[in-house]
């Protein structure tokens, strides 16, 4: 039981640093459309809305590994940041993708785009 379990863990850790690495790449999109400007974001809403979704699945999976695994384990893990040359334990990356989402879904509304995003990864 103890070695199922090992590599239960295992292969849940592996899913979280691939789902991060997805949002990671989602992000770097969503925040190319803000970069642009309030036209871009106008042109490009359901582009914008779609990146959202995408992000929203990756999250929601990432919840149910995460939820698996236990906080003790997440703060051993080590996943990337957008570019992937920096690598931060996992809680560090959920309160940073938590304050990037808060700001991109500040900046989409001030732009009269309706995004109504919360984030619901783990709480530490």
């Amino acid at each position: 039981m103890g070695l199922f379990s090992f590599f239960q863990g295992s292969s849940l850790i592996e899913e979280i640093k691939s789902d991060v690495k997805a949002i990671n790449l989602k992000l770097t999109v969503l925040c190319n459309h803000i970069d642009k400007g309030h036209l871009n974001c106008l042109k490009k809403e359901d582009e914008i809305h779609k990146t959202l979704r995408d992000i929203k699945l990756y999250e929601t999976k990432l919840m149910r590994n995460c939820s698996q695994l236990g906080n003790d384990k997440l703060f051993n893990i080590l996943v990337p940041w957008n570019d992937g040359s920096q690598r931060n334990p996992f809680p560090f990356w959920v309160m940073s993708f938590t304050q990037l989402m808060k700001m991109a879904s500040s900046m989409l509304s001030d732009y009269g785009i309706d995004v109504s995003y919360e984030v619901h990864i783990i709480k530490f």
